[in-house]
Formats: C-alpha cells, sequence, structure tokens
C-alpha cells in the first residue's frame, strides 16, 4: 500500500495518532449542512504520521481508494491497545456535599449518579 498524505483545512483532533485507521464517507451539501450521500463507509489505511503543525496525516491507503474534496474522512483505534475505564477489582467512592441549600430550609441533594462496569479479566 502506498503513503498518502491527506491535508486538512481545520486543526486536527488531538486523539489522533500513528495507527489510527482512517475511513471515508461521500457527502454533498444540503442548505449548509453536509449530509451522506450513501450510508457506506469505506476504509482508506493506517495512519503512519501526523504532522499537527501542517494539518495532515499520511495514510498507507489501497491503490483503489480515492478521496474526494468533499468527503468526510474519520478514524478509529485499535481498541486492543487503546481501552479506557478503570481496571481492577473494585472501587471505592465517598460522595460529599457541603452545601447547606438555598433558602437554609432546603436539604441539600444528589439527584444523579452513575457508574460503568465491565469485567476486565476472567
Amino acid at each position: 500500500m502506498p503513503d498518502s498524505v491527506i491535508t486538512f483545512e481545520q486543526e486536527l483532533n488531538a486523539s489522533v495518532q500513528v495507527g489510527d485507521m482512517v475511513y471515508r464517507c461521500t457527502t454533498s451539501s444540503v442548505s449548509d449542512f453536509d449530509n451522506a450521500d450513501d450510508v457506506s463507509v469505506t476504509q482508506v489505511g493506517l495512519i503512519t504520521a501526523v504532522d499537527f503543525a501542517a494539518k495532515s496525516i499520511d495514510v498507507a491507503k489501497a491503490d483503489s481508494v480515492v478521496i474526494g474534496d468533499t468527503d468526510f474522512i474519520f478514524f478509529s483505534k485499535d481498541n486492543r491497545v487503546n481501552n479506557s475505564g478503570l481496571i481492577g477489582y473494585y472501587g471505592l467512592v465517598r460522595f460529599e456535599n457541603n452545601d447547606s441549600g438555598a433558602k437554609g430550609d432546603d436539604k441539600p441533594e444528589m439527584f444523579a449518579t452513575s457508574c460503568d462496569v465491565f469485567e476486565s479479566s476472567k
């Protein structure tokens, strides 16, 4: 696969890095909005270099992939390397609220909290 340089007008996403996979989707403008012409997403190739100053990325892409001026370009990360979240067996959380309330008679309340749980090992 030959390397191809893709240069952008806007700043690159701060999380783009070498090893990310690049994809494209054809778009067209309708009433100042960009709409996808087709729902098919085409894999362009693997990012081999990133230049934030020049707003460009080098991509090892297939010969048959053509990128148009109005194509929407995006990337995804390899989830085997770039995973997120806590890893461990348990977590401990302590909530504190030292707000006395708006009128003094009101009791401070917490309306919502959430937790993300997933299996990290077997």
